[in-house]
């Protein structure tokens, strides 16, 4: 560990470090977020999910991609799947890419802004993801996150209620918690992790 002060997102995570200040600031992600969802106004809920995956573990495995286009196929309502590069790619080399695309119910679509992006996440039922970030922003945006991987590095995430780990659930068990609204409280902060920051600082180094 090469700082002496430091700020955690959350107190889990504060227990991971031993040495030094700590202080639990929440995430600056959040205040980002917050900023955004002001400038984007009201968002209308859809009826809709989001699929947006691009890590190396799932998109260089041919047996999780085909997993994963049976979990988007059967998931029996509208899907905007995110054209990631990688993603694409991976589905193309494991064949599977002509299935995707012949799914009426499933709208490939580019990668967009964050402002975008943040809009269609926030209007959705829920994201299948394999992102570790997102899992922050769902919580704050009262969205589902079905992260696509065994383990996260967000365990508060998923103590909130507001992530699950689906990679090895049934199609008919991902459905039903779909219908469902997550309704915990966010654990990432209240937006101001940035005005915490400087003002801990502020008072450290008061005088210098």
């Amino acid at each position: 560990m090469f700082s002496d002060i430091l700020f955690a997102p959350t107190s889990e995570a504060a227990r991971n470090l031993r040495k030094g200040m700590v202080f639990v600031v929440g995430n600056t992600v959040i205040d980002s977020l917050k900023y955004m969802l002001k400038k984007l106004g009201r968002i209308r809920r859809g009826n809709y999910v989001v699929v947006a995956i691009h890590r190396q573990e799932n998109v260089k495995n041919c047996k999780r991609l085909e997993k994963l286009v049976k979990i988007v196929r059967g998931l029996e309502m509208p899907v905007k799947l995110i054209a990631h590069p990688h993603f694409i790619n991976g589905l193309k080399r494991c064949g599977l890419y002509r299935d995707i695309k012949a799914d009426r119910m499933v709208d490939v679509i580019p990668v967009m802004p964050y402002g975008e992006f943040i809009r269609l996440v926030a209007g959705s039922k829920g994201i299948l993801t394999d992102s570790g970030g997102l899992s922050e922003e769902c919580c704050e945006l009262g969205v589902l996150c079905l992260n696509f991987r065994r383990r996260t590095e967000r365990p508060e995430a998923v103590s909130a209620g507001f992530a699950k780990m689906v990679i090895d659930m049934r199609v008919r068990d991902i459905r039903r918690m779909l219908s469902q609204r997550p309704s915990g409280v966010n654990p990432y902060g209240d937006g101001y992790s940035g005005r915490k920051i400087v003002a801990i600082l502020e008072k450290l180094f008061h005088g210098f």
